[in-house]
């Protein structure tokens, strides 16, 4: 009897609950709408996509181009863009333009123009994000020599075009871009221009070439039929790599600066420097003439030079004129380790060793620290904390055929 009562108070309980629940008014809110006519609250498609689409409807085209832009913006492609005969792709008619490519491919059709060109004087374009290929010139911001300053281009390959794949005006910005297959220079921009981080292979020219004062670094040409990098006067490469080109792995002009590079197995020489230059940390390699030639003034110092020549007249270190300083560079296995036609040079502290014509061969009239063969110096096993020198001269500025 107690566990039957306990369940009628229970049930007892439950249902008062729900009688006083049942008794509390309950709110909402007003079941009329408000006045006004009906809005819609998400955002409008200009902030969703501030950006303009390229079709014929924002850009359209005319007899020269598939799509011409004429105000500044930013625009992008929505998908592959496929070029027709005899025209442009997208002609840029307006300064301060960004064109994204979004990962799109524009194809030039035969006998297509360039893929994308500026107008007259038409400067600070941005390109990016996608392939341009099969075209005249792949992207063309360069047309004459009042045009694309300020411009950039990154993130973009540029393939088997009929002419150049890239090319910039001055200032200009060149950032992961790669040139393969081009039958003009793979990349080539204008005075005071920066490229890094570019890829430059198999074009008809040159890999890369640039106008005074530019800035090349982190980039590698190979197996292009001309040079592998033509730089402008007072220039800077760094960092960079030179590998099967037809002409000269690369080559610098005056007043310029080569720093940390490679080149292998070029068609000429694997480093070819101008008057008033500098050359230091490279390796040069397996190069058909020289390693490293020079003129005059330069300096050329702490390289590693190996194999070059092979045909009996190559040289680790070649300089054809004066007042070169050639030191601290470790040259070895070329025809020659260092030669210099030139008179009034200074060659100091470097080393030589199996080069087959001859280690050093100097022309009269120049200056250099004492030549010191070890070559049949004792060379006793060492294992220990310490052990007499076999270099036979304590002059500090001594060069040595090893």
């Amino acid at each position: 009897m107690i566990r039957t009562r306990s369940r009628v108070l229970a049930f007892a309980a439950f249902i008062g609950c729900t009688f006083a629940t049942a008794t509390i008014p309950l709110l909402a809110g007003p079941l009329s709408p408000p006045l006004g006519a009906v809005a819609s609250t998400s955002k409008p498609l200009s902030d969703i996509e501030p950006r303009i689409a390229i079709n014929a409807t924002n850009t359209p085209g005319d007899g020269s181009t598939t799509y011409r832009i004429t105000q500044p913006g930013s625009y992008y492609l929505t998908g592959n863009l496929q070029g027709e005969p005899n025209k442009y792709g997208i002609i840029v008619a307006s300064a301060n333009v960004i064109i994204d490519l979004n990962g799109f491919r524009m194809f030039g059709a035969a006998n297509s123009l360039d893929g994308i060109i500026n107008t007259t004087g038409v400067n600070i374009v941005t390109v990016r994000n996608g392939t341009v290929a099969g075209w005249g010139v792949g992207i063309n911001l360069q047309n004459d020599t009042s045009a694309g300053e300020g411009s950039e281009v990154h993130s973009v390959n540029v393939n088997g075009n009929r002419g150049s794949g890239l090319r910039l005006g001055n200032r200009g910005r060149v950032i992961n871009v790669s040139a393969t297959g081009n039958s003009g220079i793979g990349i080539s921009v204008g005075e005071g221009s920066i490229i890094t981080g570019c890829f430059a292979a198999l074009n008809s020219n040159a890999g890369f070439s640039t106008g005074p004062g530019a800035t090349v670094s982190s980039s590698t040409a190979r197996q292009n039929s001309g040079s592998g990098f033509i730089l402008g006067v007072a220039s800077s490469i760094s960092n960079c790599a030179a590998a099967q080109n037809q002409g000269d792995g690369i080559t610098v002009g005056s007043g310029s600066s080569v720093h940390n590079c490679a080149s292998r197995e070029n068609g000429i020489a694997g480093f070819f420097i101008n008057a008033g230059s500098s050359i230091s940390n490279c390796s040069a390699q397996l190069n058909t003439t020289h390693g490293i030639e020079g003129s005059a003034d330069n300096l050329i110092f702490a390289n590693a030079c190996d194999s070059n020549g092979n045909a009996g007249v190559g040289a680790g270190i070649f300089v054809t004129s004066d007042d070169n300083r050639i030191d601290n560079n470790n040259c070895t296995d070329n025809d020659y380790g260092i030669r210099v036609t030139g008179t009034g040079n200074l060659i100091i502290k470097n080393s030589s060793s199996g080069n087959t014509t001859a280690n050093y061969d100097f022309n009269a009239a120049n200056r250099f620290g004492p030549i010191v063969d070890i070559t049949p110096a004792a060379a006793p096993s060492v294992s220990g904390n310490s052990a007499p020198g076999t270099l036979t001269t304590s002059d500090p500025n001594a060069n040595f055929a090893y």
